[in-house]
């Protein structure tokens, strides 16, 4: 997105590549108070409030999205604190290999809906990753590189602004966030494993990454280019002190109240892949799923490596995939297994 497009979305009153902003700089903090903080500083603004944003590197947690518990998600107990962060989206790793952003912007400088703000929100971070000769490009609320995802993005409205947080991955411990996610089976780890390392990259897989000082004047710069803030070095002031100390206890107590996992039996691999795993008294399946399609399935009937291509290619309907299933296993129990099956997968979500 250019600032021509950026525009259309970005109701400033006057020209959109002069709009100041506040670039507040946190340093290193420990993961309640980022999120608190920007929390509280969106909170606390006023009407007409120039945008702000946050950059920091964050202590090692799992960030839980606003919509999920720790208890359906999550194995327990964990050796990193966890927190669910006011924004959307699933359960992510974040440490100090990460350079977390997030950008405030009031709502009264906006014209397109919600849905719309990854265009205008992820426009300097690709721009960004230009600079250093990356082709990186936004998939929906992902930024993607060569196919794998390589940054995730959450959005919510937090008092009169729009929130929108991300970050750049300069390495990601793949089994280390695996090992965290709750999971029925050893085997669904392994396969969440494989799922991550087909699916997410890291900014060192491609190229050394950039140092921290080098990485922030190029993602100033594109901000200013993208969105056309002029960054004006800044600090929390008194009142916005106040808003964040009672966002910081609001955000370590947490939400009461068990829920359902984001994803039943399992989890958003990235936009398009799911892994999820179901058991009914003694039988089981695991289904791994990838732009609507089986990549790979898994049953306690056990199923030979033949059935792998037959069901990679079989759509994802109740009769097609019974008739598939009926040279694998028992022919009256097809329709059951595939039953299961379509029970347990997840194609997409919210």
């Amino acid at each position: 997105m250019g600032v021509a497009d950026t525009a259309r979305l970005i109701d400033s009153g006057r020209d959109v590549r002069a709009v100041p902003a506040r670039w507040i700089d946190l340093g290193h903090v420990a993961p309640s108070s980022f999120h608190a903080t920007y929390a509280g500083l969106a909170a606390a603004q006023p009407d007409g409030a120039p945008p702000i944003v946050v950059w920091a590197r964050v202590a090692p947690h799992i960030s839980l999205g606003r919509h999920q518990d720790a208890g359906a998600e999550l194995k327990c107990p964990l050796a990193v604190p966890v927190v669910r962060r006011p924004l959307g989206g699933g359960a992510a790793w974040i440490d100090e290999s990460q350079h977390c952003y997030v950008l405030i912007m009031p709502l009264a400088r906006l014209k397109g809906r919600p849905s719309e703000w990854f265009g205008w929100g992820l426009a300097p971070a690709v721009r960004t990753y230009a600079a250093f000769g990356l082709n990186v490009v936004r998939d929906g609320q992902d930024l993607s590189l060569s196919g794998r995802k390589l940054a995730g993005s959450g959005a919510a409205t937090i008092g009169t602004c729009a929130v929108l947080g991300s970050s750049f991955l300069l390495r990601f411990p793949v089994e280390r966030f695996a090992a965290c996610i709750a999971a029925p089976s050893q085997a669904f780890t392994a396969w969440l494993v494989r799922a991550l390392r087909d699916c997410l990259t890291d900014w060192e897989s491609h190229l050394p990454a950039p140092s921290e000082e080098a990485l922030r004047q190029a993602f100033r710069q594109a901000l200013a280019e993208t969105l056309g803030w002029t960054l004006v070095e800044d600090a929390v002031s008194p009142a916005e002190a106040h808003a964040i100390a009672q966002g910081c206890g609001e955000w370590e107590a947490g939400e009461q109240g068990p829920r359902a996992r984001r994803v039943p039996y399992g989890i958003k691999v990235k936009r398009d892949v799911f892994l999820t795993e179901r058991h009914v008294g003694d039988r089981f399946a695991r289904v791994l799923t990838r732009s609507g399609r089986f990549e790979a399935v898994a049953l306690s009937a056990g199923l030979p490596e033949a059935a792998d291509v037959l069901l990679r290619a079989c759509p994802p309907a109740f009769d097609a995939l019974r008739r598939s299933l009926a040279g694998f296993v028992p022919r009256e129990e097809a329709a059951s297994w595939a039953r299961l099956i379509l029970e347990t997968a997840c194609f997409h979500s919210d």
